[in-house]
C-alpha cells in the first residue's frame, strides 16, 4: 500500500501508513467535523469559498483527510481534501472557476471518513 500512496495520503515524512493503522484499525477515536463556508460570486465565472472546517473530539496527533464537496442542483462534486491534525480549525479561502454558483459547500458528503 505504501508504495502506491497518493500525495493526499502522504501525511508523514517517512511515507508509511502506521498513522492510519494506529488510528483507524487499532484505535477507537471518531472525529467530529464541522464547517462554515460561504460561497460568493467573484466575477468572471469564478466563485469565492471563504470560511473554515474544524476537526474536534480527537487526540492531538489524530490525522484525517477531510473531503470537500460543492453541491449543485443535479450533482455533488468533490473539489478536494484537506488534511487535519488534532483538534484544529483550518481556514478556507479560495476562488475557483465554475460553470454556475453551487447551492452549498459540504464536507464528508459521501461519508468517506468515519465521523460523529
Amino acid at each position: 500500500m505504501e508504495k502506491h500512496l497518493t500525495p493526499s495520503l502522504r501525511l508523514t515524512t517517512d511515507g508509511k501508513l502506521d498513522w492510519f493503522f494506529q488510528q483507524w484499525v487499532y484505535g477507537t477515536t471518531i472525529p467530529k467535523f464541522t464547517s462554515k463556508v460561504d460561497i460568493s460570486d467573484a466575477g468572471g465565472g469564478k466563485y469565492k469559498l471563504s470560511g473554515s472546517v474544524t476537526q474536534s473530539e480527537v487526540t492531538n496527533d489524530f490525522v484525517s483527510v477531510l473531503p470537500m464537496y460543492l453541491v449543485f442542483d443535479k450533482a455533488t462534486v468533490k473539489i478536494g481534501a484537506i488534511p487535519l491534525i488534532g483538534n484544529t480549525t483550518k481556514d478556507i479561502n479560495v476562488e475557483i472557476p465554475l460553470p454556475q454558483k453551487p447551492r452549498s459547500f459540504a464536507i464528508n458528503a459521501n461519508h468517506d471518513v468515519l465521523a460523529r
